[in-house]
């Protein structure tokens, strides 16, 4: 399938965003390490949008 990221200054602000906009977090948010914490939704067409952040 097809993925689109876009980075962000705060995982944790884009959060509060997407879901004030009524739009569902599909996964995350995760932080495999010390140094990039990220989450995904899914647009209208079923495509996920990954928004990261590198710390």
């Amino acid at each position: 399938g097809i993925s689109l990221g876009f980075e962000v200054e705060s995982v944790d602000k884009m959060i509060e965003f997407v879901q004030s906009k009524g739009i569902k977090v599909v996964s995350g948010p995760t932080q495999p390490n010390p140094h990039v914490k990220f989450f995904f939704v899914k647009d209208p067409n079923g495509v996920s949008i990954q928004f990261v952040e590198h710390m």
